[in-house]
């Protein structure tokens, strides 16, 4: 009996890996998953996205050398279960870091959202990444003491070459 049970239970396909979060969650952040550089930039800037600790995070390493030496940072896409968001972290080499609210985008990608104090106030921030055929396009945007939204950046991220 035992025989049989073991060749049943061989006979059974193998479950698909599971990450650590839903399907959905993991499918919203999985076009992140790449190699990438700027178009334009692609001498001088490089940032690579890997899943981390059974899909547990997309963590974001980033090497930028287009204002001259290389400045470096990371970044950690997550899910907050608890508050069903995503979550965006970033720190660099310069000992700044931040943190932004994300949601899904629709059709597809992100918005972050993120508020800081500044000289000229207080500064509410909105960035979006999207995929797009080719890549992603990211665009950023700032309010500064509740004003209209200012893009403040725009650019299209492409695969790197292999």
């Amino acid at each position: 009996m035992r025989f049989l049970a073991i060749a049943l239970l061989a006979a059974v396909p193998a479950q698909a890996h599971a990450g650590t979060h839903p399907e959905e969650v993991e499918r919203t952040l999985a076009f992140l998953e790449e190699d990438w550089t700027i178009g334009g930039l692609e001498q001088s800037y490089r940032e690579t996205c890997a899943w981390w600790g059974d899909r547990s995070f997309l963590i974001c390493e980033t090497t930028d050398a287009t204002e001259g030496d290389p400045v470096r940072s990371v970044s950690i896409f997550g899910w907050s279960a608890a508050e069903r968001h995503y979550t965006y972290f970033n720190y660099g080499q310069n000992g700044r870091s931040r943190s932004e609210t994300c949601f899904a985008d629709q059709p597809a990608g992100l918005v972050c959202l993120g508020q800081r104090k500044t000289e000229r106030g207080e500064a509410r921030s909105r960035s979006r990444i999207r995929p797009v055929d080719g890549g992603a396009v990211f665009t950023a945007e700032i309010s500064v003491n509740g004003a209209d939204w200012q893009e403040t950046v725009r650019l299209k991220y492409v695969p790197r070459a292999r």
